[in-house]
């Protein structure tokens, strides 16, 4: 199912395992740098500032992993990784461009983990978390995130499942002994962000109505939707493009554990058939922007 490679994302891991043996092996010389292709950074760099993106004082120091591989066991995941590669080398690095014109050893490809949220509302019904971005976002602006996550923080996260509850307690407000059956699932590369998603599923163990009244940052807004067939089949097959890649991941996960391979499967194929025009720049903003608008008055006809 999920073992392919496709135009949304390309899996490195599929299956279940403790997120403890998931762990980070500091390794240098992953990152093969040159004077051109850092050029390129700084000059995209200054061109998305001038754009209106938010900047913050370290933007440009070392704060993030860089993805060198994986050593896959049966009951552990060994992943090599550089710390070396600031926001600025993510953002500079972005466009179909750089990857053209430079080779794979050059792009900064940050390791980033997301945790995949059920829990139960005050009726007992299973709800899935949905995390909606705001504008200031740098990658699906104004859409959605079936998870919580963020990329893992040099100094403050020893291993991905750190960075994960960390930014599940900053996104939602739930503390990691809030939660139980937590698993990593997968390992996704988007190749449009050149970043490697880690899957973590999780149970919160208080209600959703608990959850949605805590304080956490504003970066995005919780909501929480049932974890029906058809419910989940239209967050995944009518807004699809509004969605981020490790939220499609993530939601497919949840529904194949609940309806199936053969469901996931299904929804897969038809959610590259919507994405046939992915591989273009021009498409892709075409496509997520349709998605987000749609996402908007959905919204919209719900409050």
């Amino acid at each position: 199912m999920i073992n392919k490679k496709n135009l949304i994302f390309e899996t490195l891991f599929w299956g279940k395992i403790n997120p403890d043996k998931v762990t980070i092996k500091k390794t240098p010389g992953l990152l093969k740098r040159s004077a051109r292709a850092e050029k390129f950074i700084e000059n995209e760099w200054k061109k998305q500032i001038s754009s209106g993106l938010k900047t913050r004082p370290n933007d440009i120091r070392p704060s993030r992993y860089h993805f060198g591989g994986l050593k896959i066991a049966k009951k552990f995941i060994e992943i090599s990784a550089e710390p070396i590669i600031s926001y600025q080398d993510v953002i500079g690095s972005r466009p179909d461009k750089f990857r053209k014109l430079f080779k794979k050893e050059s792009w900064p490809t940050p390791v980033s983990a997301d945790m995949v949220l059920i829990a139960k509302n005050k009726k007992g019904e299973e709800m899935l978390g949905i995390t909606l971005r705001n504008a200031n976002q740098d990658y699906k602006a104004g859409g959605f995130h079936i998870t919580t996550g963020g990329a893992m923080e040099i100094g403050k996260d020893k291993k991905p499942i750190d960075a994960a509850l960390r930014e599940t307690e900053e996104e939602c407000g739930i503390k990691s002994k809030e939660l139980s059956n937590v698993s990593c699932r997968g390992i996704i590369f988007n190749p449009y962000q050149s970043e490697i998603g880690i899957i973590f599923v999780a149970t919160a163990n208080i209600p959703t109505e608990k959850i949605l009244s805590r304080r956490h940052d504003n970066e995005n807004n919780t909501l929480f939707i049932p974890l029906k067939k058809e419910i989940l089949e239209y967050w995944l097959l009518e807004l699809t493009h509004a969605n981020s890649t490790d939220g499609i991941v993530g939601a497919l996960t949840v529904g194949s554990d609940i309806y199936g391979k053969k469901w996931a499967e299904n929804i897969l194929a038809k959610i590259m058939k919507k994405s046939a025009g992915y591989g273009n720049a021009k498409k892709e903003k075409v496509l997520e922007k349709r998605d987000i608008r749609k996402l908007k008055s959905f919204l919209k006809s719900k409050s």
